[in-house]
């Protein structure tokens, strides 16, 4: 928000990018970073699915500069809701080749292995340690950032919230941006989520009556801080430090950070 002379507030820029067709779109923009500076606005940006933007909401990214589209879903998640072609926006895909899964909900409620919240927040939390364990995504999204071509780049997934908000905090942290701040960030996708996560759990009662199976599928559908703070932790425990991991699991040299930090903050 900026005021003006008169004591008007206008908004110069806004986290959350409105969207018809996509809830969780959000600009990185404006976090400080501890060595005094703060992410560029219009730079970065983080996303869930984006196969429904409308004709409008495309003009929309054109307008703000858009020029790249990251998509880290399989195949299978590809093939049922393929990403729109923006012109000029570049298409990559860091997870081609990868068939996914077509099973539903139903078959993983029967496999009995979200049998309540508990034991879908171990899967979650081991999801996230295996994400930094194998971070090829990251050692690829950290390649297309440091080139110019690449400014204003958006990295989704589905909904936005696990490997997007994984992607998104290794971001932050390479540029600077303290933990705290990344995890309140990271957080943000169950303020955006909230409204579609509500549709489908009111739907998924008039299935299932068991509450755990529904708690444990409400868990699922959101973020909490035992998901990201169980990769920091991985990072910390292989590697030594968030930095090390920076350096050594991500392949980003002193001198390319420095470039990040150069191109993504001011």
């Amino acid at each position: 928000m900026i005021k003006a002379g008169n004591g008007a507030t206008i908004a110069a820029s806004e986290r959350h990018v409105d969207l018809e067709g996509a809830a969780n779109f959000r600009d990185l923009g404006g976090y400080s970073t501890t060595d005094g500076r703060t992410v560029k606005w219009g730079k970065l940006f983080r996303a869930d699915a984006i196969g429904r933007l409308t004709d409008a909401d495309q003009k929309k990214l054109q307008s703000m500069g858009l020029t790249t589209d990251v998509d880290y879903r399989t195949d299978a998640e590809v093939k049922s809701l393929p990403d729109p072609v923006i012109k000029g926006v570049n298409y990559v895909r860091t997870d081609e080749g990868n068939p996914g899964s077509n099973t539903d909900f139903g078959t993983i409620l029967a496999s009995g292995l979200m049998k309540d919240k508990e034991s879908a927040v171990q899967m979650m939390v081991q999801g996230n340690k295996s994400m930094v364990d194998n971070p090829k995504f990251y050692v690829q999204l950290m390649e297309l950032l440091n080139d110019p071509k690449n400014l204003a780049l958006v990295q989704h997934c589905t909904a936005g919230k696990d490997r997007t908000g994984l992607g998104s905090a290794i971001i932050l942290l390479t540029l600077g941006v303290d933990e705290k701040t990344v995890m309140e960030d990271y957080l943000l996708s169950n303020v955006y989520n909230a409204a579609n996560n509500q549709k489908s759990i009111e739907a998924l009662k008039t299935q299932v009556q068991d509450t755990n199976v529904i708690e444990a599928v409400t868990a699922l559908m959101g973020v909490q801080k035992e998901f990201l703070q169980a990769s920091l932790d991985e990072m910390k425990a292989k590697y030594g430090s968030i930095d090390k991991f920076i350096e050594e699991g991500l392949g980003v040299t002193q001198q390319e950070r420095a470039k990040l930090k150069a191109m993504y903050t001011e």
